[in-house]
């Protein structure tokens, strides 16, 4: 294609009509739709994912062995056309995402339970449990005789997990675990080379739903109990004897991944939203100590914005078009196609073929193309990981 020659009108409205996503009005091509305002992370994640094109060959080369049975417990039946069970769990390794997808769909299948997620695998607390093997390459084969009696009885396994997110199987066997004594107190790890609000959300979630069990068995809570605590591996008794071999953002230099890792408790009796943002607060200093000191990746986009940049006008107004990520979204879409810059601009409606702008926001955003392409294939390489990993952008979060 000649991504030089100027596009008629009719070229032009063709391809905003093929457009993953349709351009808003001549004021803020860029704003959400009703439906797209109900976008969160996954939606955005996959828009970008789905562009990647390892992502494309990897999904079209992967064994095609469909466990239907295994899929419908998590997608409604409608939807399961083309999803393929994640078989030797390369796509959650690769690429983060729980199951494989057609990358020519633009939407997420609905999954049954609301809080599961297609990318639960970037935002997984990890809970005690020695056969695990997202964590470790390696089997923990566990010690017999009486120096191991904790272990010998098994940790109390109050979750359950799925490729898509947790599931609480009920109360535990025993309540004495944790540390100390109490049946509220839970541990988790979290892996501290990535940011970790993601993985902190799901902790909060799923203390919340062993809060409600715990009070349906009539345990009550206690607004004096704060027993957070955030230990290195090693030195967390539920944690240290796990094998620890991999981590999300873990620098080269990084030969023992425990490093990397923290040990996390709450008491989900006690105040959960208090505990929570504590423990938050902790670990992504911990995220950024680490970033410091040479152990994790730095991230290549350090903010989200939910909005284009703002351009005041002549008459006073600030204007910008709209949602920055479905901005980029299209740009990519469209650079893709082969499209030139200026031909972009084009399609996008910002100038007249004389040359002049009805806005500033569009001179900016033209000016800008060159730019939003680079941060638009660092989303698809990649970047899309931290819209779960942080839980942005949302138009309430900075």
């Amino acid at each position: 294609m000649n991504n030089l020659k100027r596009l008629s009108d009719e070229e032009c409205q063709n391809i905003r009509d093929q457009l993953f996503l349709k351009l808003n009005s001549d004021e803020a091509p860029f704003a959400l739709n009703k439906d797209e305002e109900k976008f969160g992370p996954d939606d955005w994640a996959w828009l970008f994912l789905r562009m990647n094109k390892k992502y494309q060959f990897a999904y079209s080369n992967h064994p095609k062995a469909m466990n239907e049975l295994k899929i419908l417990e998590f997608v409604h039946e409608k939807d399961l056309c083309n999803i393929h069970a994640d078989l030797d769990e390369r796509c959650r390794r690769s690429f983060g995402l729980a199951a494989w997808l057609d990358y020519t769909q633009p939407i997420l299948p609905e999954l049954k339970n609301e809080v599961d997620s297609w990318f639960a695998p970037l935002k997984a607390a990890i809970p005690e449990d020695h056969s695990r093997r997202t964590v470790s390459k390696e089997i923990y084969i566990r010690p017999l005789g009486p120096q191991s009696q904790k272990l010998d009885k098994y940790p109390y396994h109050l979750i359950e997990e799925t490729p898509f997110g947790y599931r609480i199987r009920g109360l535990p066997i025993t309540s004495r675990h944790g540390i100390r004594d109490d049946l509220g107190c839970i541990a988790f790890a979290v892996d501290c080379s990535v940011p970790p609000s993601g993985q902190i959300t799901t902790l909060k979630k799923i203390a919340h739903k062993i809060r409600s069990i715990l009070m349906d068995s009539n345990e009550l809570t206690d607004t004096e109990l704060n027993e957070t605590m955030i230990l290195e591996i090693k030195n967390s008794e539920n944690f240290n004897y796990m094998n620890f071999k991999i981590a999300g953002g873990a620098e080269d230099i990084v030969r023992d991944y425990e490093i990397v890792w923290r040990a996390v408790y709450l008491n989900v009796l006690g105040p959960i939203t208090m505990q929570i943002e504590k423990i938050l607060g902790e670990v992504k200093d911990v995220y950024q100590e680490l970033q410091d000191d040479g152990f994790a990746k730095p991230s290549s986009l350090l903010r989200f914005k939910y909005n284009l940049v703002n351009s005041k006008d002549l008459d006073g107004l600030s204007r910008n078009g709209g949602n920055y990520l479905k901005c980029l979204v299209l740009i990519a879409q469209l650079h893709d196609q082969g499209f030139g810059n200026n031909q972009i601009a084009q399609i996008f409606n910002l100038c007249s073929e004389t040359g002049k702008y009805k806005n500033t926001w569009r001179e900016q955003l033209h000016n800008k193309i060159d730019e939003y392409i680079v941060e638009a294939k660092d989303m698809i390489n990649g970047g899309y990981r931290l819209l779960i990993q942080t839980q942005k952008p949302d138009q309430n979060q900075s």
